[in-house]
C-alpha cells in the first residue's frame, strides 16, 4: 500500500464499497472476499481501477471485522500502488460512502464509486464513465433492459412499464466531488438512506448522465454468480 503523504495532485479518487455482509450470497465470507479463480473478488476488481489511467487514487472501505485481512492478506501480497488507505465502513452503504468520501485526498476534483462486488467491470468502462463525469458533473454506468417489466402489487400486475426509456444502472458512478458531498450533506439533513448514489445526486434535481456499460460487469448475489465472473475472467 503506497504512502499517502507521497501522493502525486490527485484528479479522480474511486471509492471500492466492499463493507457489505452479503446476506443473499450466503456462508460466513461476505461476497467480496469470496475466492474467484483462487483470488478474493476485491483482489479482481481493485486490479481494473489499478490499471485505468483516469484513477489517481483508490479508497477502500471495508467491514471493521475485515480492516485487518484486507491489509495483510491482500494488499501485502498484490502490487497496488493506487491504494492509498483502507477504512471502516458503517451500518448503511450510504455510511460506508460517507467514510470513504472523508478519507480521500485534499486535491481530490472527482469520484468514482463502485461496489466491490462488481469484480468484471473493464478498466475501459471506468474511463468512459470518469471522462463522462469530468465532463457532466455526474454519470453511471447503465444498460438498457431488454426484457418487459411490469409494475406489481400483491402479486397482481398493475402497469406494463415503457422499457425503451429503462436502464439498469451499474457502478462505478461518477460525480464532482462538491456535488456529492452536497447531496449526502442534504441526505443526511433529510434522515435519507439510498442505495445508490446517482439518486441522491437526482435529489438535488442535477442531471446524471448515462454511459452504456455491458452485461458481464454484474453484481455477485448468489455462489453460482463466481462461475459466470470465472468465465468472464478467466476464459478457457
Amino acid at each position: 500500500m503506497s504512502n499517502p503523504g507521497s501522493l502525486r495532485a490527485v484528479s479522480t479518487s474511486a471509492i471500492i464499497v466492499a463493507a457489505g455482509q452479503g446476506q443473499r450470497f450466503g456462508g460466513e465470507t461476505p461476497k467480496q472476499f469470496a475466492l474467484l479463480g483462487g483470488k478474493p473478488v476485491l483482489v479482481w476488481t481493485l486490479r481494473q481501477f489499478e490499471t485505468c489511467p483516469e484513477i489517481d487514487e483508490v479508497v477502500i472501505v471495508v467491514h471493521q471485522d475485515w480492516l485487518q485481512q484486507v491489509k495483510a492478506d491482500i494488499l501485502a501480497h498484490e502490487q497496488f500502488q493506487k491504494v492509498s488507505r483502507v477504512v471502516p465502513g458503517g451500518v448503511e452503504r450510504q455510511d460506508s460512502v460517507s467514510a470513504g468520501l472523508s478519507s480521500l485526498s485534499a486535491s481530490v476534483e472527482y469520484v468514482a464509486v463502485h461496489d466491490a462486488a462488481r469484480p468484471c467491470v473493464r478498466a475501459e468502462a471506468i474511463s468512459r464513465v470518469v471522462l463522462a463525469g469530468r465532463a457532466y458533473g455526474a454519470a453511471t454506468l447503465a444498460v438498457a433492459i431488454n426484457d418487459t417489466v411490469k409494475r406489481v402489487r400483491e402479486q397482481v400486475v398493475c402497469e406494463t412499464l415503457d422499457r425503451s426509456s429503462l436502464w439498469a444502472v451499474q457502478t462505478p458512478q461518477v460525480f464532482k466531488y462538491d456535488l456529492l458531498i452536497q447531496a449526502y450533506r442534504a441526505a443526511s439533513k433529510d434522515h435519507v438512506y439510498l442505495t445508490d448514489d446517482s439518486a441522491l445526486v437526482e435529489r438535488l434535481d442535477y442531471p446524471v448522465r448515462i454511459v452504456e456499460g455491458d452485461s458481464d460487469n454484474f453484481k455477485l448475489t448468489v455462489p453460482g454468480d463466481i462461475k459466470r465472473a470465472e468465465s468472464i475472467l478467466i476464459p478457457g
